[in-house]
């Protein structure tokens, strides 16, 4: 599977989305089928996890290897031939690469780590399940901003590659404005939302939720801010990356990787006994505000002829309408018990809200008329199949 990956991601490099986006979703399938499997099985867990395991990885495994070969049947210029390559070459790519994993690393110095950090400070106690749950409500506001800006490295490479600045500052804005789109709903939705949402998540599994869900909702609320930080910013380092800006991006994020768990332990020590649990949250958030947001942006947008005015106006309306939608999430409080049917509803009617706002508002006129145009011919040919 290593050996054909760089195979596999001519995919992406080639701007292939269509295929790459079905494979994505073939792989993901792979998985749920492999988990699906164990309830085939009447071994114990760990025969589970260990066939789980073996099945996954074989099935992904000959996934991208056929996915791989099919691509290289048809360019044989993918074929590997390590007899071309120079030591030059190999120098350069070592020195690219070396960064390239550093942005890496300070990728995994976040919630794994801090996950740790938080057993080890406060021990096996209910915090840690609130973390896992934290980081699944957090995970979909970051999984909605990242989807949108899938694939925009390699768009910012062959940009780059030309020496165009104006398509650069086109691509940055628009996919900057995107990931706003998508992500803020979903911000918005939980600093409003996560109080009901915690209780229907996870007041069976405490002992007092009386006691515990209000901290809770602190917590989630202030993590919630960090996943969409990063959700925004996920998509620079991507297109600082493909415009060949690694070496620039490399050492901010490695370093805030390696602040964040000074930072938590700092927390822990310094904030009042009450509050101590916050300390993984607040350092996760200020982290990824700080080091991606801010610094990484201002060491990028001059090489690319940008401003950050440039960078931030694009999140400005995408906010505005997150943010005027929002009195409708409270519509659920309305009543003395909240139930999952009203929570939906009330979600729906929120997300149909944002949506005819950012289509008048947020997106422009050429946008809009596109997408109306495209709308109606769908509708069209789906009217006139039946």
């Amino acid at each position: 599977m290593i050996l054909s990956a760089p195979a596999y991601n001519m995919y992406l490099i080639t701007e292939r989305m269509v295929a790459l986006n079905i494979l994505m979703v073939i792989q993901r399938g792979l998985l749920v089928a492999s988990a699906g499997a164990l309830y085939l099985l009447d071994g114990n867990v760990g025969e589970g996890v260990l066939v789980y395991g073996v099945a996954s990885a074989a099935l992904v495994s000959l996934m991208v290897v056929m996915a791989s070969g099919a691509l290289a049947w048809r360019d044989r210029r993918l074929i590997p031939r390590p007899w071309l390559a120079t030591r030059g070459a190999i120098r350069n790519l070592a020195h690219v690469g070396g960064w390239n994993a550093a942005v890496l690393v300070s990728s995994y110095l976040y919630l794994p780590l801090n996950s740790m950090l938080l057993a080890a400070l406060l021990g096996n106690n209910p915090w840690s399940a609130i973390f896992g749950v934290a980081k699944i409500m957090g995970g979909y506001i970051f999984q909605l901003g990242v989807g949108v800006a899938h694939g925009v490295d390699a768009v910012a490479t062959r940009i780059s590659a030309i020496g165009d600045d104006h398509s650069m500052r086109r691509l940055v804005q628009h996919s900057t404005r995107l990931a706003a789109m998508a992500s803020l709903p979903g911000l918005m939705v939980v600093q409003v939302l996560a109080d009901p949402l915690m209780r229907l998540w996870l007041a069976d599994r405490l002992d007092d939720p009386g006691v515990m869900i209000p901290p809770a909702v602190t917590y989630v609320r202030i993590l919630a801010i960090g996943f969409a930080a990063r959700a925004m910013t996920q998509g620079w380092v991507n297109m600082f990356y493909g415009a060949g800006l690694v070496r620039t991006i490399g050492p901010i994020l490695l370093i805030g990787g390696v602040l964040n768990p000074v930072i938590v332990f700092g927390l822990f020590y310094t904030l009042p006994m009450d509050y101590r649990f916050t300390c993984v949250a607040w350092s996760f958030a200020f982290v990824f505000v700080l080091f991606s947001m801010v610094l990484m942006p201002m060491r990028t947008v001059g090489k690319l002829g940008m401003s950050l005015g440039d960078l931030y106006s694009p999140i400005l309306r995408p906010l505005v309408a997150a943010a005027a939608c929002g009195p409708i999430l409270f519509l659920v409080f309305g009543a003395e018990r909240v139930v999952l049917w009203r929570l939906a509803l009330t979600v729906v009617a929120y997300a149909l809200a944002y949506a005819v706002v950012s289509l008048r508002f947020v997106v422009t006129p050429q946008e809009r008329k596109r997408f109306l145009g495209a709308l109606m011919r769908k509708l069209g040919a789906a009217g006139a199949s039946q």
